[in-house]
């Protein structure tokens, strides 16, 4: 099968759901963007105004709920997709990202998003996320959640990534459109955005999409909300967007692919996005091949709905790129000789150091479920 690093993609069409469809492309900016920009007294306002990245003293920081950050926070940490020295797409035995901080901002007040979103508009998550940039962006930070005078100092951030496809769609416009205007540099990233980005880049005609996503993504409309707006973009009328969820009592691909086709989408599927954190796409491909081999009976039943050069896209691939690229591009490397390495936070609304003391039950598991090496960072008690 034909696989692309910089893949093509389009879509238009509707999330496959009953709940109202929000609206996450380009709008106005919500009240707090506009209350910074105009206050020049506000702390944020003098906290951004024409901040740079500092490549030596910088963090990358993660933003998003527990678990997408804890599972991004690892593929960083492991990634060898490069030559270090020449940063062709060789892995060289080195970490791509040797001597790099990886500070992940646990959200706990905010999440789940999509229970939040499902409050209002979209305004909430979408505050929610410009409050999240500025607390990482702060270098002041708390030892508890019972410190109100933040005693603590940490690195500012050189890097932003929104984990979460939910916050990305809705608040990155906000917290682009703030950047813009208070004339702020310091790079904003995405696993949704970098595939978008990846995949209309190449785009050079119609065709099917699906997304695989958490059932709670479903009834957010986000997928669905911004493939339409970038297929008006293009001009691209005739392209299809099917977003559907993991069933509980078959495998991931299979189930997928039997409700695409039950779904009724004419034409095969070309573009899959599997916004699921840690998903290995080799196995993914080769799960693909064996449904469309020949030699297995299956393939009578797939074949016809999916095309043999379907490509696949997942959440850490295309961030982990753009974020390499973007860093050698910026010289925003630190050029420390030492392995790469991470540290957490919650918000409790304030910001701490991440402690099994505060931490919720959920987030202590998503931390316990990290690969070894990865969840010794986070371990502080």
């Amino acid at each position: 099968m034909r696989r692309l690093s910089i893949l093509s993609l389009v879509a238009v069409a509707a999330a496959l759901c009953s709940c109202k469809v929000h609206v996450a492309t380009p709008r106005p900016a919500v009240p707090i963007v506009r209350e910074i920009v105009a206050d020049k007294e506000n702390p944020s306002h003098r906290l951004l105004k024409g901040q740079l990245p500092s490549a030596k003293e910088g963090s990358v920081f993660i933003i998003g709920e527990p678990r997408e950050v804890v599972a991004l926070t690892d593929a960083f940490l492991c990634a060898d997709r490069f030559d270090n020295a020449s940063s062709r797409a060789i892995p060289d035995g080195l970490p791509d990202f040797s001597g790099e901080c990886f500070s992940g901002i646990l959200d706990e007040t905010g999440a789940p998003y999509a229970a939040l979103l499902a409050q209002d508009d979209g305004t909430l998550l979408r505050e929610l996320c410009v409050r999240d940039v500025l607390a990482a962006l702060d270098t002041t930070c708390y030892l508890s959640p019972y410190d109100l005078e933040g005693g603590m100092r940490k690195a500012p951030a050189k890097v932003l990534i929104l984990a979460s496809s939910c916050m990305a769609a809705y608040g990155q416009f906000d917290v682009d459109t703030l950047f813009q205007q208070m004339g702020c540099r310091i790079p904003v990233l995405s696993p949704l955005q970098c595939m978008l980005d990846e995949i209309f880049g190449q785009v050079d005609g119609d065709f099917n999409l699906g997304v695989l996503t958490d059932r709670a993504n479903l009834s957010s409309g986000i997928y669905s909300s911004l493939f339409s707006y970038r297929c008006h973009q293009k001009g691209l009328n005739a392209s299809a967007c099917t977003v559907l969820a993991p069933r509980d009592s078959s495998d991931l691909l299979t189930g997928f692919f039997d409700d695409y086709i039950a779904s009724g989408v004419r034409g095969k599927l070309n573009y899959l996005i599997v916004d699921e954190p840690g998903q290995d796409v080799d196995a993914l491909y080769e799960r693909v091949d064996a449904l469309l081999s020949v030699m297995n009976p299956e393939s009578l039943q797939y074949r016809g709905s999916i095309a043999d050069d379907l490509k696949i896209l997942v959440p850490d691939d295309c961030v982990l790129r753009q974020c390499y690229a973007l860093m050698r591009e910026r010289g925003l490397f630190s050029f420390r000789i030492a392995h790469p390495r991470a540290e957490a936070f919650l918000t409790t609304p304030s910001l701490i150091p991440y402690s099994d003391r505060y931490a919720a039950p959920l987030t202590v598991q998503a931390i316990e479920s990290a690969p070894e090496k990865t969840r010794s960072f986070y371990v502080q008690d």
